[in-house]
This record gives structure tokens, sequence and C-alpha cells, in this order.
């Protein structure tokens, strides 16, 4: 087994583990989503392609891992691949991917497992695809006046209840976060409320950042990696929200006539708030949504862990909506986009504004190149899923 795969299973280990449960694709919507099996023409047409399939071999390899080691734990809230549909499949992955296959190898083996299978909704059959990354800000252990904006871990009295679905049925797979009030469990502080300092003096602080507009965009990206003035550095990993909807701020910018839709990126929101502070906190607590970290294993400082538990591969892991594209699904994405183009990806990952069966946000990696391309990307994209054979 390589190293680099031994290490990322390690991670995987060392976090906490999250459990699945069948995929319902069924979210009372309207949608018509048309399945069509398109494998003769796909598999032909992916044998000419020159795309580097390595990067995704690579996540296939850790998601069949994560797969064949949850395959007889307790089903909890989580939307995943069946396991008993991949379970085989995983097997000769693990067998396999151990050390790279030539992509032409690697086609064939697709072409022996899998069935090829695109979307339409609606008639459609493009969607559209961002990107995210991991962020990389300076910290410091203490607070200064130049390092004041904490990062804070899961407080104490925050309780999460990951599925509504043993209160009632109709609520199955809403997750819900609040506190203790007389005995009744009242919403939990808005961003607002810790901003205004609800969390302090209760030793939560992992770290301080200099910017909380930075500190912001990496709640947004959902995991970060600190980097302190010794040159010393701490990735970090989402532990938990205080349950509050994510709302876009770039949204109401446009709204307001602030920003144009045609351009916004995540450097134009930025731009925004640093050239108007007297606005630029009250614009940020729009997102009522925060989040909370722990520390990730010193094994783990190169990618984030997904909501699969597995560490994401940059430019072959996607966040999707489970609801309809289950974490642990293999996909071919089509995109315009030239550093993107064509490849296949894993959804090892789920995020607040991706809904729908025709969606995706993109993996870009860590740092300010990743970030950059992250917050410009805006791609119409077709998908492709790759469903073992029965």
């Amino acid at each position: 087994m390589k190293k680099g795969f031994l290490v990322s299973s390690l991670c995987a280990s060392l976090a906490s583990l999250t459990s699945c449960d069948n995929p319902s694709h069924n979210r009372g919507s309207s949608d018509i989503i048309k399945k069509t099996n398109i494998s003769p023409s796909f598999f032909s047409n992916r044998t000419a392609e020159n795309a580097d399939t390595q990067k995704a071999q690579k996540a296939l390899f850790l998601s069949c891992s994560h797969i064949l080691d949850h395959e007889n734990r307790e089903i909890t809230h989580q939307k995943c691949v069946d396991t008993i549909l991949w379970k085989n499949v995983c097997l000769k992955v693990n067998n396999l991917l151990q050390s790279p296959l030539s992509n032409g190898k690697f086609i064939a083996f697709l072409k022996e497992n899998f069935d090829a299978i695109s979307l339409e909704k609606n008639k459609e059959e493009t969607g559209f695809m961002t990107g995210y990354f991991q962020p990389e800000l300076k910290a410091s252990l203490t607070k200064s006046d130049i390092y004041k904006y904490p990062i804070y871990r899961h407080p104490d009295d925050l309780i999460l209840i990951p599925d509504l679905a043993p209160f009632t049925s109709q609520a199955k797979g809403i997750r819900i976060a609040g506190r203790l009030k007389d005995n009744k469990l009242i919403p939990y502080a808005t961003r607002s409320d810790i901003n205004a300092g609800y969390l302090e003096g209760r030793n939560l602080e992992i770290a301080y950042v200099k910017d909380p507009i930075d500190l912001f965009f990496m709640h947004i990206q959902g995991s970060g990696k600190l980097i302190f003035e010794n040159g010393h550095t701490q990735t970090l990993f989402y532990a938990a929200t205080n349950g509050k909807a994510y709302k876009a701020i770039g949204k109401f910018l446009i709204d307001q006539g602030f920003l144009d839709s045609k351009t916004v990126t995540m450097a134009t929101i930025k731009h925004w708030l640093r050239h108007n502070p007297d606005q630029a906190q009250d614009i940020l607590n729009k997102n009522e949504s925060y989040v909370f970290y722990q520390k990730a294993p010193s094994e783990c400082h190169e990618n984030p862990l997904g909501a699969q538990n597995t560490p994401l591969t940059p430019f072959a892991s996607v966040a999707t909506d489970p609801h309809y594209l289950p974490i642990g699904s293999l996909l071919w994405i089509k995109t315009d986009h030239p550093q993107i183009a064509s490849r296949f990806v894993v959804a090892q990952d789920v995020g607040g504004a991706i809904k729908g069966p025709l969606r995706a946000d993109f993996y870009c990696g860590s740092g300010v190149t990743a970030g950059n391309l992250a917050g410009a990307l805006k791609q119409n994209t077709k998908f492709v899923v790759l469903r073992p054979k029965k």
C-alpha cells in the first residue's frame, strides 16, 4: 500500500466516525429526474481521452476503504452509497489500486465493473459547479491587538440532534442544534451573539487570527490551516455548527445593488467588505451560521476530512446533495474550464448551498492559488454517475 494512502486512511480512523444510511432520492420535489444508461458510448469515448485519472484513483481508493470499514456499522442520518451494492467492487478497488493504474487500465476496470448513467433534471442535462478550498490563515495562540479574533472549539452547551426521525418520521434527515434552558431545547446563539461575546471566558479558543473576514470565509469552507509565527502549522477540521441555516452574503450584496451577479466572486465580496468597514460586520452577521472546529491529528495536515470522513483529494473530491448523489458516488464531470476540463471525481462531502441532482462543489486544495480558483469557479457541468454493476 502506498504511504500516502496509508496515512490518509489513518487520519480517517483517528477522526470521529460518521455512519451512513441508504440514500433517499425523494425529497418531495416536483423535479423529474431521468437516468439513462450510456455505458457503450461513454466508455468508448473515455478510452480516447488523455485526462489524468490518478487523483480520482486515490479518491476512489480512500472512499472504498471507508465503505468497507463501515459496511456493518450502525446506520444513522448520513446519505451514503448502498454498501451492499458497492462491497464487491470496493474489494476489487482496494486490491487493484494500492498502486496507481495507467489511465487505460483504469478505464478498462471501470468499464468491466460499472454502468455509466447520465442524469437529466426536467429534460436539462447541464448542471452547475462551484469550488471550495482549505484556507490558510496566520494565527497566534494568544490574544493581542493584532490577533484578536477567536476560533472556537465545540462549546459544551451545544446540543446536536443529527436526525429528528426518532421523534417523527416526517422529519427524517433534518438536523438541529440548540442549548438547554429551563429543561427546554432552544436555538443556539447566532453569529452576531457569538461575535458580541457569548462564548467569552469559557476557555474555548483554539487560536486567534488577524482578520474577521478571512475567518468568516474559513467558516464557509468548513476547514482551515493555521500558520503560526514560529512556522508551525495546525490543520482544523469542522466540528459542528450552531444549527443556523447558511445564508449567502453575496446574494444579499447583489440584492442591495452593491455587487453585480455577473461578476461576483469570493474576491469581489472580500474587496467590498474591506472597503466598507463600517458595514462589514453587519453584512457578515446576515449569515447566522457559525462553525466550530477541532484540531486535526498531526498525521492529517495535508487535506481536510469531508463528510465521508475520508481526506479530500484536490481535483478529485466534490461535495454533492446526498439525497440525489450519495456520499461515495463515483462521477464523471464535463466542464469547459481549462484547469478542470473532464475528469472522474468522487462525492465525499456535502455543503449547505449544494442542493439538487445536478449540483456540485469542487475541492481545489489548500492555500491562495486554490482559493483563487475556488472563489471564481462557476461552471456549467454535465454529470455522469458510475454505478457498480449488479
